[in-house]
This record gives structure tokens, sequence and C-alpha cells, in this order.
């Protein structure tokens, strides 16, 4: 759980964040928040060859779609620094798409962080997953939402997620060059049904949205 408390964290320019160790960085927008993402993302072939086969036309239009569902572009975003990631993000709770929530039964959708999903699936011959446990990619930025009961559900950067989750399972070492950070909005009181919205919804293009 992730408990709103803060304190001045020595000598950084950080504000710390109690349990799961986020530390504030900054407040920031969403038009930083996808640029960093299409940066990361969107200049690649592979990711714009998925938009593709789930019908749309581009990574840009496939992945704006999504984060509509919860209209990202109209809430506040705020940056945070992960100190120590092996212990934090594991914690994270996997978010609405039906590729990830497969790995559970219906009535467990939504629910799971990415530490019980490790202790369940065995990803010993996921090319992705593997190569990020030999090399992590840097610089990384999740992003996620920080719901009502203060827990986080990631909405982009499951493979790294998993990855990580392995690591600190396995006692893997992951030496990172630069700390992994977190692009956060808030969900309030009642809008939790939007996760289940979107899982129902889905990620293919349909004709008339």
């Amino acid at each position: 759980m992730l408990f709103l408390s803060f304190r001045q964290y020595t000598n950084t320019k950080y504000h710390y964040m109690h349990h799961q160790t986020l530390a504030f960085i900054e407040q920031t927008s969403w038009t930083n928040v996808w640029e960093s993402w299409r940066n990361r993302e969107g200049t690649r072939e592979d990711w714009q060859q998925v938009a593709k086969e789930k019908g749309w036309s581009s990574w840009e239009e496939w992945r704006d779609a999504w984060v509509a569902n919860f209209s990202a572009q109209s809430r506040a975003w705020s940056r945070y620094a992960i100190p120590d990631p092996l212990r934090t993000v594991p914690n994270f709770r996997i978010g609405p798409t039906k590729s990830w929530q497969a790995h559970f039964g219906e009535a467990e959708y939504n629910t799971h962080t990415f530490a019980t999903l490790v202790e369940r699936v065995r990803y010993d011959t996921n090319g992705k997953v593997q190569g990020m446990l030999i090399q992590f990619p840097e610089p990384t930025e999740f992003i996620g939402i920080r719901m009502p009961d203060n827990s986080i559900v990631l909405i982009e950067g499951h493979h790294r997620a998993t990855a990580l989750s392995i690591a600190a399972t396995e006692q893997k070492e992951i030496i990172f060059k630069s700390l992994p950070t977190i692009a956060l909005t808030s969900f309030t009181s009642g809008e939790e049904v939007l996760l289940d919205n979107m899982l129902a919804r889905g990620s293919n293009y349909i004709i008339g949205t």
C-alpha cells in the first residue's frame, strides 16, 4: 500500500514517498509523458507493426485510443523516481490488458501484482523478458495510475515490470545506470470501474470507434 506521507529526502531534489519508495521529482503534463513514451516505443518498427495487426493505422492512433479510455489527456500527472526498483515494481498491479490478465481466472481480473504473476507464470522462453534481465533498457519510465486504495496499476511497462519482478524473486542482480521513473495520475473513488471497462473493450480497432 502506498502511504501518502512525505518527508524531504536528504541532499536531493526529491520528496520521499513511504513504503513503495517513490521519490517525487516534478509535476508534469500528459503531453510530456506521451512524448517520452513515443520516443521509447513509438519509433520502433516492431511496435508499429503490433498496432497495425490490431487494426490501427499507427502506433500513435492505437496508444492514443487506449489511454483515451481513462481520459489520460485531461488528467494531472506527476513524475517519480523509483529508488529501489526490485522492491517496489513487483508490488505494482497488472494493467487492464487482455493478454496480461489472461494469466488469471476472470474472477481475479485486475487484482494481481507482478509478484504474483511471476509466481504463476514461467518466462524462461520469453525472449523479450529474458533480454531485459541481461540488459535492462535505460533510461526507463513506467506509466501508471494511483488507485483510491493507494495501490498502483501499471498502464505501460509490463515486460520491464515482469523482468524486475523475476530478478527480485530469483535474486538476480540488475545494475541501473539511472533510476527508473514512473509517471502517475490518480483515480478517485468510483473510477475503479474504468479498469474493467478498459479490459472489456480491449485495444483492437473496432469499426465505428
